[in-house]
């Protein structure tokens, strides 16, 4: 049985991610809090998932999966992107959502779309990671709306449905999301390749 780490501190995206991908053979490990996590420093969604590819990998020696995710928002030039944890200043989803509500407040045009790109390294000093990302295109609703989800799901409306991602059945969402998306084609990749090499 083959073992991969999801590199993240993040439960709700552990548990996403375990719903989506499908890998032969292979066990999906969360790394948990078990290491400090790694800072993240990096100025684009890709570099901050291979910061974090690289630091589990070889925190636990074995191959990691990481992801880097975020809402962008068309008016506030694409923010609040790789910050999009701690927008209102600390990582807390409410006061996130209250945050770009009122920085909306005033705004016709709010479309948005989340990005989201995952990094697979098969060992720490792999020359060649993987790279997918996909999006998930919306608009921000003027409130809340829905229990589902997590982050910003209660103010992201889906185009085709009308409806908040936090109104979405979590099996829906895990159909058409950013994270779906770029999971399946790391999933092909990843099902493809002889862990043993």
């Amino acid at each position: 049985m083959n073992k991969i780490v999801f590199a993240s501190t993040n439960y709700n995206k552990y548990k996403e991610f375990s719903r989506i991908i499908k890998l032969k053979n292979t066990e999906i490990i969360f790394s948990d809090n078990k290491f400090e996590a790694p800072e993240e420093s990096g100025t684009t969604f890709f570099e901050n998932a291979l910061i974090k590819a690289k630091y589990y990998s070889k925190k636990f020696l074995l191959p990691v999966i990481s992801e880097d995710s975020g809402l962008c928002v068309k008016a506030l030039d694409y923010k609040p992107g790789i910050f999009s944890s701690t927008y209102s200043g600390i990582n807390d989803a409410l006061e996130n959502n209250k945050k770009l509500l009122n920085d909306l407040e005033a705004v016709n045009d709010r479309s948005c779309f989340y990005f989201c790109t995952h990094v697979y390294l098969r060992r720490f000093n792999d020359a060649f990671p993987v790279f997918t990302s996909s999006k998930w295109h919306g608009y921000i609703a003027k409130k809340l709306a829905g229990k589902n989800g997590f982050g910003y799901d209660p103010i992201f409306i889906d185009l085709k449905s009308g409806l908040s991602a936090a109104e979405i059945s979590s099996e829906r969402k895990n159909t058409i999301s950013h994270r779906y998306k770029s999971l399946k084609k790391l999933e092909k990749i990843i099902n493809k390749l002889n862990f043993n090499e």
